[in-house]
């Protein structure tokens, strides 16, 4: 569903310079199941959702063709009744900033219970599917000449010792990059990582992390983004005076 979300920007979008596509140990496991179905009802006219979203769940068509149907039924989240509220002119408090909503949430013992759940630790999926998606997701942005950097995003530190195919993982990770040119940012080791002060849980940072994290990466991405422009230029006045 990333890939069919990006097809679907750049049919609609002025196309950005830079992608930025966060891994996780999921990257290479298909869409089984449509999340959140609801939040696609608004588009379910374009062309590379529709064709994805149905081969996923052949049923989307009554969200397309049945009025509301993809809020009244789909909708787990209950979002319809926002509108409704917001028809009544009961607005909600705005939590969201420039599109990011951040998530004041503290540790709880869910890392704990899946710890024991899974004494001898667990094995992600690695698809051929998404093994394609992620190959492909990569052919769209060299083809639309768009500056892909994959970021794997920090994961608190004991999961990483409970994913027992990790490095199985992180071998096709850096063979996609290495066989494509796509910068690979692995925050892995993140100075934060063993801190459950900056996590919700073992896969996602809370706001306190979010923020030192987005400081991290934005950092990095400036400093990128001038040394590219540097090596720009030096192969521009090189050619020049040639």
């Amino acid at each position: 569903m990333q890939l069919a979300v990006l097809k679907a920007y750049l049919a609609h979008n002025r196309k950005p310079e830079i992608v930025i596509h966060n891994l996780d140990s999921f990257s290479f496991a298909a869409t089984h199941e449509v999340y959140n179905p609801a939040q696609y009802v608004p588009y379910l006219y374009d062309d590379a959702l529709w064709n994805q979203l149905r081969r996923i769940n052949p049923g989307i068509w009554k969200s397309r063709y049945v009025p509301l149907y993809g809020y009244v039924v789909d909708d787990m989240s209950m979002s319809w009744e926002l509108g409704l509220e917001e028809l009544l002119g009961r607005s909600q408090p705005e939590d969201y900033f420039l599109g990011f909503n951040p998530r004041p949430l503290k540790w709880t013992d869910e890392f704990t219970n899946f710890k024991a759940a899974n004494p001898k630790g667990v094995n992600w999926p690695v698809e051929e599917e998404g093994r394609r998606s992620l190959e492909e997701l990569v052919r769209v942005c060299r083809t639309n000449r768009i500056q892909l950097i994959f970021v794997y995003a920090p994961e608190y530190s004991e999961m990483q010792g409970l994913t027992r195919n990790r490095s199985e993982i992180f071998r096709e990770f850096r063979e996609l990059s290495q066989k494509y040119g796509v910068p690979l940012w692995d925050y892995s080791a993140w100075r934060f990582s063993t801190n459950t002060e900056y996590f919700q849980n073992s896969q996602h940072l809370n706001d306190v992390g979010a923020k030192v994290f987005s400081a991290d990466l934005a950092n990095r991405l400036q400093e990128f983004v001038t040394a590219n422009a540097l090596s720009t230029s030096d192969l521009q006045g090189s050619s020049e005076s040639r």
